[in-house]
């Protein structure tokens, strides 16, 4: 059961930042199917909110994606819940911004948004694990002073 826990951490990272993106893509075929029963156009949208809505739903999903792809390593990890916080969100980091600049998006508030997640993601996973020391570390040398 251990080592599984371990084999999981990785694809958690991944798949959270694609279980985000297909969040997304639902997202935007929703505002697009509100958009062209509000003025119908065959291939582009004309209403105003639609580029808010658009950059929008690219926050929202990165930051869920950074939020999920810390923690949930994190709660799988067998030990070193810290370091899996971590590498989950350096992991799933990249891959959440290189799908934004593929998609087009103006990157500042999306990437701001995942980038924030990602750090309070992190806090809370050092704060909710602070006195949790894996059971296997032995201390090598007593405390001086002791």
């Amino acid at each position: 059961m251990w080592l599984i826990r371990w084999l999981l951490v990785v694809p958690l990272a991944f798949g959270s930042v694609y279980a985000a993106v297909l969040l997304g893509m639902l997202l935007l075929r929703m505002s697009d199917f509100l958009c062209h029963a509000l003025r119908l156009s065959d291939a582009l949208c004309m209403v105003t909110w639609y580029p808010v809505a658009e950059i929008i739903v690219a926050s929202v999903c990165g930051a869920f994606a950074s939020l999920f792809a810390a923690i949930l390593p994190a709660l799988v990890a067998p030990s070193h819940k810290q370091a899996a916080a971590i590498a989950g969100t350096l992991v799933s980091l990249p891959i959440a911004v290189w799908i934004l600049v593929v998609l087009a998006f103006p990157l500042f508030l999306p990437v701001l948004t995942s980038v924030l997640a990602a750090l309070l993601a992190i806090r809370w996973v050092f704060r909710q694990y602070a006195g949790h020391r894996p059971t296997n570390v032995r201390q090598t040398a007593p405390l001086a002073g002791r």
